[in-house]
């Protein structure tokens, strides 16, 4: 019931500024993954005790004025510094095709969260239409991935 009264108004606010973090979160994560397998656990750690110190230094500093809202801008504040740094310190390189696919994950989001403060309806809507689209690219470019044999398989199911 909570979801469909005004009280849930707030969280709808830190959900969206949240969706955006998710996208360059979901960019970090295996990258983090990445330093720890390599050995690099102490400095996993340092640039995960940044990020969580830039979470809530945004929180603290815009909690009176934005609110429950100051932490969905804290996390996506994390995001923002924290990208940048893992990619640097994992050594990771991006060609131009995983830059481009990022760059339209990204403005893809954010025109969900744009489009979620002024219709909700057609965000919910095209959230999980665009959803499903990312989906079936991202089946397609696996499938180029994957060998032969296991293609061949997956078609016959």
């Amino acid at each position: 019931a909570l979801l469909y009264t005004g009280e849930f108004a707030a969280a709808a606010g830190v959900l969206r500024w949240q969706l955006l973090a998710g996208v360059l979160r979901l960019a970090s994560f295996p990258l983090g993954f990445a330093m720890l397998a390599a050995g690099r656990g102490g400095l996993f750690v340092m640039l995960e005790l940044i990020g969580f110190g830039a979470f809530v230094a945004v929180t603290a500093v815009l909690l009176p004025a934005f609110g429950v809202e100051a932490a969905g801008l804290g996390y996506l504040a994390m995001y923002i510094l924290y990208l940048p740094l893992v990619v640097i310190a994992s050594g990771a390189r991006w060609n131009a095709r995983v830059r481009r696919d990022f760059a339209i994950l990204l403005a893809l989001a954010a025109v969900t969260a744009a489009l979620a403060q002024y219709d909700s309806v057609a965000a919910a809507i095209a959230g999980p239409v665009l959803a499903a689209l990312l989906l079936l690219a991202a089946f397609r470019r696996l499938r180029h991935l994957l060998p032969d044999k296991w293609t061949a398989r997956l078609a016959r199911r």
